[in-house]
Formats: structure tokens, sequence, C-alpha cells
């Protein structure tokens, strides 16, 4: 057995003091740790309002969701545990529980009893409250505990309970619509990949009107270890969750204690935990999307009261069926017209981008979300957040501030959100880039243990790289707008990480490398990076298509920005230009006249099989104009060849390897090199001169 290891992890153990001391002691660092979290979990802010969310709309009382769990809820949230993960400070793990769905089910109907009875006494075990944290590394000083984020280990069994609680509150928020729509995180049905291609089409949209826009990505400091848990009990309840659920999560956070364990695998000393939400308890996500969706609520009631604000948001224009009279009820066609909506930000959990056609508006919006963050006890990184001119084509740079609450944001060109590299211009030429370096950062990682390692099973080897660094490679791109060189790049990448897999060595005598064509045929796999990418997008767009007409990315694909004028000459192209020629590429042209794919594809089983069927078409053609520009290559060598071995005999040559001056060994001809490879090449392919 192969033990698959990456590279060390960057580790915890020395750590700076308050006085920017170096800790190496385990034990002082061990208590450094909980000294850190003890202030950082229990420490209120100064700017926060208890009268916040005076301003929240109010919903009715959803009184079913006080009703007890069943016993088919708790099995579907046993069944949806995930495997191997880590334990929480009871020491149980999720395969454990597991076996309860086994035989005759006895263990599951006692564990069921057990839910129940804490939902009704509101009796939550002390071990389904407590929390150890294990720090992870993000960015900057290893010494600095702000460079870490901690993750909360808690009890499998206590999820169980709470899995139940996230699925009823879900559903119970999507039906009501209590979400914002620009909010993609943790949500059902929706990704990154949502935000990343809203983000995208909003500077292909500005570049058709000439128009720029300006963007802030905020940072929240901490922002999950800041909520205030006293504001958003207050949130539930203007939410409409009713007393008994209410009070099963507050029995969960009150009286909840935290630990520290460190890389040697020693804890620290138990501390009490006043604020914030467990990173790692599957409620937590919902509960924050909850409380930024009250404190989002409060900025726009702010932003209604300046009419310059609002007459500067970007407006995004779709056509929609009218549902009137003359609609479809009447036997009549539908009626369509224009509805104009704002689009000021897209949201994924704690990461925003605010965006504004004026840079005075975006200023006055920035000063808005601080200090209403500060009333819900959240602050806004100023060294983190920055902002963005995005630019149409010949329009130049263009510098600008903002400054908000006495913060001032740096301005850059690129910025990276949600993974993606952003670039003020709309190209994806630095994302392209990332992508390779991060690429081959990650198959570097396994390089010495597995994919360079000869007596490693080749089998293993490819289905490891098509798992880690091919999905690295290709994050979002579904969302790129990608040109012939661009897919050249990524090609040609994919096909170094092959070769390398399969023990193609460069030092072996040969007389060209590897094609691609061959190591995708040794190594066994079905598609080329192109066409990986053009069937992602392509699915990507169905995904779009049905979607219901509110939907953001919908609105971005379909709608157009309103006001602005368009600049004479032929226009960039965009991503549904691009996504036309994913149909031409992959033989579905009669798709793209006219438009059809867009009714074609909300029939989801009978889209994906089209594409499946093209991507299959688009490779056999590949392979075959790959196979006979091979054949012409080879021809035109033996043709140089020969004309080299008629030529004029010229002055008598030296043998091969024989030096001048009868010492060292001189490289060999080149010219018969090839003469004798093309014409081995010719006898064992049978090529035609």
């Amino acid at each position: 057995m192969i033990d698959v290891e990456g590279k060390r992890p960057l580790t915890s153990q020395n750590i700076k003091d308050e006085d920017g001391k170096v800790l190496r002691d385990p034990t002082l660092t061990r208590q450094r740790w909980a000294r850190w979290f003890h202030k950082l979990l229990n420490t209120k802010s100064p700017t926060i309002d208890l009268h916040a969310t005076d301003r929240v709309k109010q919903w009715p009382t959803c009184v079913p969701l006080d009703d007890i769990p069943s016993l088919f809820e708790v099995e579907e949230a046993v069944r949806g545990m995930a495997n191997r993960k880590a334990v929480g400070p009871d020491d149980l793990p999720a395969e454990l529980i597991k076996l309860f769905l086994d035989g005759d089910r006895g263990f599951l109907r006692e564990f069921h009893a057990i839910v129940v009875d804490v939902w009704q006494t509101g009796n939550v075990p002390q071990q389904w409250k407590d929390a150890t944290i294990k720090v992870l590394f993000k960015k900057g000083d290893t010494m600095e505990c702000g460079n870490y984020r901690g993750i909360s280990l808690v009890a499998h069994a206590g999820k169980v309970l709470l899995k139940v609680v996230a699925t009823r509150l879900s559903h119970y928020c999507e039906r009501e619509g209590i979400l914002p729509e620009e909010q993609s995180g943790f949500r059902p049905h929706r990704s990154t990949l949502d935000m990343l291609f809203a983000i995208q089409r909003l500077h292909e949209l500005a570049r058709k009107k000439s128009t720029a826009v300006f963007a802030c990505f905020v940072d929240l400091t901490k922002a999950y270890d800041s909520v205030d848990r006293d504001l958003l009990w207050d949130v539930l309840g203007r939410f409409g969750v009713p007393p008994k659920m209410l009070a099963v999560i507050r029995h969960f956070h009150e009286g909840m204690r935290a630990r520290v364990r460190t890389d040697d695998g020693q804890y620290s000393e138990w501390f009490d935990v006043g604020q914030g939400l467990r990173q790692g308890c599957n409620l937590a996500p919902l509960l924050f999307n909850l409380f930024s969706a009250a404190m989002r609520m409060v900025a726009v009631t702010e932003f209604d009261k300046d009419p310059k604000v609002t007459a500067d948001m970007i407006k995004i224009a779709t056509r929609v069926e009218c549902t009137g009279k003359r609609g479809r009820s009447a036997g009549k066609k539908a009626m369509m017209v224009t509805v104009a909506e704002a689009l000021w930000d897209m949201l994924y959990a704690d990461d925003a981008a605010i965006v504004s056609l004026t840079p005075e508006s975006l200023e006055k919006m920035m000063s808005i979300i601080v200090r209403v963050a500060g009333l819900f006890g959240l602050m806004v990184s100023e060294p983190k957040t920055e902002i963005m001119c995005m630019l149409p084509k010949g329009l130049g740079e263009r510098p600008f501030a903002v400054s908000a609450a006495g913060q001032t944001y740096k301005q850059t060109d690129r910025f990276v959100y949600l993974g993606r590299t952003i670039c003020a211009d709309g190209k994806v030429d630095r994302e392209i880039t990332s992508r390779i370096c991060r690429a081959w950062k990650c198959y570097r990682r396994n390089s010495t243990s597995m994919y360079d390692r000869k007596r490693a099973n080749r089998q293993l080897k490819i289905r490891l790289l098509q798992a880690e660094v091919v999905q690295t490679l290709l994050y979002g791109c579904a969302s790129w707008s990608l040109a012939a060189e661009h897919y050249t790049k990524l090609n040609g990448t994919h096909r170094q990480f092959l070769t390398r897999c399969i023990g193609w060595s460069k030092r072996k005598r040969s007389d060209r490398p590897l094609s691609y064509a061959q190591a995708l045929i040794q190594a066994g796999c079905e598609e080329t990076i192109e066409a990986t990418v053009r069937k992602r997008r392509l699915c990507f767009a169905g995904f779009v298509m049905r979607m219901e007409d509110n939907r953001l990315p919908k609105r971005m694909l379909l709608g157009a920005m309103a006001g602005g004028t368009g600049y004479r000459g032929g226009q960039e192209s965009d991503w549904v230009y691009r996504l036309g020629e994913d149909l031409v590429a992959f033989g579905m042209k009669e798709e793209k006249e006219g438009g059809r794919w867009k009714e074609s594809a909300k029939d989801q089983e009978a889209w994906y099989d089209k594409i499946e069927d093209g991507a299959a078409w688009f490779m056999r053609k590949w392979h075959r104009q790959e196979a006979e520009a091979s054949a012409k290559r080879q021809r035109q060598r033996a043709e140089e060849a020969e004309t080299e071995s008629t030529a004029a005999p010229g002055p008598k040559r030296k043998r091969i390897g024989e030096a001048a001056g009868g010492g060292k060994k001189q490289r060999p001809d080149t010219a018969v090199e090839a003469s004798r490879a093309a014409k081995a090449a010719l006898a064992a392919n049978d090529v035609p001169n």
C-alpha cells in the first residue's frame, strides 16, 4: 500500500504572545491559544446596538417548525452524515452512529427518543454543546494568531439534531424568500459558480454599454466569531422562527465551552464561549446567512434615503412574461415586458462584492455598510478590503478613492474573489496563469509519493490526477470566456501532467516528445481539457436556463444593462459568444440557430445526452485531425531528410562522435538522425511519401 502524503502543513506550535515574544514551549503555546480564543469569543464590539433589528421586517411565526422531530427526519439526518470526519469531545465517529441504521433499528429508535427528549426539555448534553477548536492557517505570518481560522469540532450525535433543525429552517427560508437572491453561500442548488458567473457577465454587459463599474470587495474581520448571540436570537424571532426551535438553538450555544487542540495532539484547558458561531457546525452557515440578511435589510433602508445612491445603482433589464388578462390563460400568446432590477451586491456567505456606477455612490454605500455592520457587532477589515474600477476597452485607467468611516481602501487591478482572479480589464489571462500555477503546486505536493513514483499503479495515479490536480486547474471554468490560446495553454499543461504520470522522460532518445493525443491514449483519458471546459460550460448554461426567472445568474445571462450607449466597431467576444462556439464544436449547430438551445436545455436529461454525444463527436474529430497532422509532419520530415541525403557531396565529414582534434566527442548530426527516425516512422506507420 502506498502512503500518499502531501506537503507538511504549516504548524501552529510556534506562535507569538501578546508582547510579540515567540513561544516554543508546547504548554505556553496551548495557553496562548486558549487566551486568544477566549478573548475573541467573549469580547463584544463597542459599536453594537441591541436595537439594530428594529428595522428588520417581522415575519409571521411558523408554528409547524416546532413539531417534534420524526423518526424519518432523524434517520435521514444520520444517513446524510459524512464519513471519515474528525470527532468531537465525545470521541464518537459518524460511522458508529450510522450503525444504528442496521438490523432492526432498535438503536435508532432509542436515539430518536433521546433527540425527542432534548427537543422537549431543552436539556442538551454538555458534550453536545462543547467544541474542540483546531486552528487552520490562512495566510501571512505563521506566528500571528490572527492569521489562523478556528474550526470547531463538535459531537456528531449533536449534529444529528442540528441537521434536523437546519433542514427545516432552510426549507422555510427558501419558501418564504427570507434570504436575498444575491446570497449564494451554503444554500441548496447554489454555489460559488453563480457569483463568479454573475461578476463575469456584469463586466461584459458594462463593456457593451461603454460603462465603468466601480466595485468594492469587502472583508469582514472574524465574521463568524463576532456574531452577537443576543442579536441573533432577535433576528431569528423576527424571521418567524417559533419559540421551541429557537430555544433548542439557544440551548446548544448557552453554556458552551471550548478547548484548543494543537498539532502535537494535546489540549488546552476548557474556557467559556459567550458569542460567535461554531465554524464546523452544520447549522452555523445558515444562521450567519440569516444574520447577514437582517443586516442587509437595514442597509437597504439607509440606501433608500439617498436618491443619489439609488440612482447610481446598476440596473439589469430582462424580458419576462406578463401574467395579466392577456396572458396564456386567455388562449393568447403571453405578453413580454421589460423589467429592470437593481444590482448592488453579490454575496457568498461573508464574502461580498459591492458595485455601483459612480465612485461617489460607492463611497456612500460603503459608509452605510460599515456603520450598519458596526451596529450588528461586525467590523470591516481595512487592509483586506480593496476597490476596483472595471473599465471597458479603450477607456484606460481611472484611479479613484473610497473612504468610509475613517477607513481608506486600496485600489487594485486584480482581486481574488471566491478563488478566482478578477481583473479590471475583464480578461481571464491572469486567471488561467493562476490556475496553472495552483495545479502545479497541487501536483508537486504528491509528486514524489505518487505521481512521479515508478512503482505506483498508473491507473491510480491518473484517477488521483483527475480528481485533485485537474479539478484545481479547472475550478470555475464554466464561467470563463476562453480563446484558442487559452485552450492551448491548458491542454499543454494537462499533457505535461500525463507524460510525467505515465513515466515518459525527455531524456530518452526519441525524434520528438510524446504528443497530447498519445498521452491521452496511454493514460486512458477520454477528453482533452478543451472538451471538458466546453462540456461544463454547456451543462452550466442548461442549469441556468432551468432556474426561476428571478434568479441572478439567469437575469445576467438573458438580460442587459439599462442605460449607456454601445461603442462603435466590433464587440469583443463574451461568454454567450463562446457558448455558441461550444455548440458548433460539439456538432449542435442547429441548437445555436435562433437560440433553440434555450428551450432544449429545459429538458435536463435530453440536454445532458446531447452534450455527451457532442463531446464524443468532438473527441473523434479531434483525434482524427491529430492523426492527420502527425502524418503530415512525418512526411515533411522524410522529405527533408531525403533532400539532405541526395544533396551534392561536400567536404568529407568526420564520423559521428569523432572530435575535430581527437579529444572530446561531438553531438551526432541532427539531419542524419532525423532521416533515420523518419524512415523508421515510415516503416512502422506505413505512411506514403
